[in-house]
């Protein structure tokens, strides 16, 4: 029994660790200097505002959304940072980095992770084996494959003895500990013991937790709100939980009444008073009183952020607004979210338009 008490938790270590390098991506090492211009060839993702027009005429080999006015790029196999008018905050030279959150950005440094501030400081020695964004001023690092939380000066605030963690959300963070699921607070303390199959972040006063093969919710003393009887449920949004009863996906309010019947193939979280949902091999959008508002036509679909959303139509994307009006054409091989005015998408750099004497555009990536 000890023997496979012990291989159980080694994979479930295994997996933890594979869970938050999934947000991670390691490329080879290229010294790239500012004045370096990089062939059109390699150009693939450039900055667009919300008319579709490319914001500013620097493109990148990857790129994702703009945080605390800072987007993360990559050139050159290299990570680093620019501002909104797309110079480099902080120029390409990490293997690996992470978005900013809370003013401050994990990054690997010689193979440990540190953070680093919005000019490129070292404000935290990179000494961890992996690290995530903070969240209500603490971050998840790992060490030896064991999780914990620092504050924003690197203090050790919960011991690194979990095989496991989750961010925090309201005060509270999921960790895994001995094969279970359990929450804690700030100060590392348990709710409860351990003792849940699975478990998500607290919202809206609400956590899903999975007890003996049922789904249902914990208020944040842990104690039980919603009775699990449910196949699968996730979190609350606006005011309702997705919940999966048979092989259909409904809503119900924070009393666990059915708000919105099972009905669907699959739906996702409420923003902005719209969900996406899945009907037979198409994606859609309903109301809170379940009407569907955008009729589900889409190859797939993600969530609103700022008035829009992607959608994606034959193996392109492209955004429509909430009344479903396609407001920029799917041209874009992949795209994110719109986040602070802009959002990344990548491009193919043999489409760019000609100018007017027949050449291309001279867009180049630094």
């Amino acid at each position: 029994m000890l023997r496979v008490n012990t291989i159980a938790r080694l994979l479930i270590a295994a997996v933890s660790v594979l869970l938050l390098f999934t947000y991670y991506y390691k490329f080879h090492f290229n010294e790239l200097s500012n004045s370096e211009e990089i062939e059109i060839k390699t150009v693939k993702y450039c900055f667009i505002n919300q008319s579709g027009s490319i914001h500013f005429p620097r493109f990148f080999e990857w790129a994702k959304d703009f945080h605390d006015g800072r987007a993360l790029v990559m050139v050159n196999g290299k990570y680093g940072y620019i501002d909104r008018t797309g110079k480099y905050a902080i120029a390409p030279q990490f293997d690996r980095a992470i978005c900013f959150s809370g003013g401050l950005a994990p990054v690997q440094i010689n193979d440990k992770y540190g953070y680093i501030d919005r000019v490129g400081k070292i404000v935290v020695s990179p000494r961890f084996q992996a690290a995530n964004e903070f969240h209500e001023e603490l971050a998840v690092v790992a060490e030896d494959r064991l999780y914990g939380y620092i504050d924003k000066k690197g203090n050790i605030m919960v011991p690194l003895h979990y095989e496991y963690a989750w961010p925090f959300s309201e005060g509270r963070a999921v960790v895994i500990s001995k094969g279970k699921y359990g929450f804690i607070d700030r100060q590392g303390r348990f709710i409860n013991e351990p003792q849940y199959e699975y478990a998500r972040p607290f919202s809206e006063g609400l956590a899903s937790v999975k007890l003996n093969g049922r789904f249902g919710f914990v208020n944040r003393d842990g104690i039980i709100a919603i009775s699990p009887m449910y196949d699968f449920a996730w979190d609350f949004s606006e005011g309702l939980a997705i919940v999966k009863s048979g092989q259909r996906y409904g809503y119900i309010d924070r009393s666990g009444q059915v708000a919105i019947k099972p009905q669907f193939d699959w739906c996702w979280w409420f923003k902005d008073g719209l969900a996406k949902i899945r009907q037979g091999n198409k994606c859609g959008f309903i109301d809170k009183s379940g009407q569907v508002v955008i009729p589900p036509k889409y190859d797939w679909a993600w969530d609103f952020s700022e008035g829009l959303a992607r959608v994606q139509i034959a193996n392109k994307i492209g955004y429509i607004d909430r009344s479903g009006r396609m407001a920029i054409e799917p041209k874009y091989d992949w795209a994110w979210d719109f986040n602070e005015g802009l959002a990344a998408v990548s491009v193919n750099a043999e489409s760019l338009k000609p100018d007017k004497d027949g050449g291309k555009k001279e867009y180049m990536a630094y």
